[in-house]
């Protein structure tokens, strides 16, 4: 009876480590993790009456502990591996939306210069009209005036896109630095309250296994004291 007892309380408390294994697959959140710590203390509190109840031997309840923990410490591992994962893909994506700004400035600027440039062609035809005849200066005079309100459009219009642009990619640039050090920053905060919520358990089991470290000392203390008169 007692082996019947003993194997199905096995095969509860491995059952109860294969769904543990399983949520693992599935937990992405250090809320999640959280829930584990309590889970697991749950684990433990239920091994420990079981122990002490005879009904599953120290071994066994130890190897289901270890078990659990390891599957544990593989879950926070991915947590933070995916929030690292999390955090680098949205600097690389900053990354690039820097990236295509400054392509656009380039763009904006070649541009205007190309258009500066026809500009500076233009006036140069015009005065090779006035020196051959072909309009008078009155009408050079018009034309060039007219090619200079442009010229000056052009630089306004240049200089703003630049300080736009410019701004733009300052802005991304800082956007990238403030994502750096609060992702770290979130990274390092959730470790420190998972550690704190761990340290809670842990305390108890260690005075769990003092205790025990007594009791075996008093049994050996016993089995060692000598023997009262009347029992030799």
């Amino acid at each position: 009876m007692k082996k019947i007892i003993f194997s199905l309380l096995m095969v509860s408390s491995l059952a109860f480590v294969s769904a543990q294994s399983a949520s693992t697959t599935s937990v992405a959140t250090v809320d999640d993790l959280k829930a584990k710590i309590t889970s697991l203390e749950n684990l433990y509190t239920d091994l420990k009456a079981k122990v002490a109840s005879g009904t599953i031997t120290r071994e066994a309840a130890s190897a289901t502990w270890k078990q659990s923990i390891a599957d544990f410490k593989a879950e926070k591992q991915k947590v933070f591996e995916v929030k690292r994962e999390q955090l680098k893909s949205k600097i690389e994506s900053l990354k690039t939306e820097n990236k295509e700004k400054k392509e656009e400035l380039k763009k904006v600027i070649a541009s205007s210069t190309e258009a500066i440039k026809n500009i500076q062609t233009q006036r140069k035809a015009i005065q090779e009209k006035i020196n051959s005849g072909a309009i008078t200066k009155t009408e050079a005079e018009t034309q060039l005036n007219a090619l200079k309100e442009e010229s000056k459009k052009l630089k306004e219009e240049r200089i703003d896109d630049r300080k736009e642009k410019m701004g733009d990619i300052k802005e991304n640039r800082e956007e990238m630095g403030k994502a750096r050090m609060e992702g770290k920053k979130e990274i390092k905060e959730d470790r420190a309250e998972i550690r704190a919520e761990r340290e809670e358990g842990r305390q108890e089991r260690k005075d769990d296994r003092a205790e025990i470290r007594d009791e075996r000392q008093e049994r050996k203390d016993m089995r060692s004291a000598p023997k009262p008169a009347s029992a030799q």
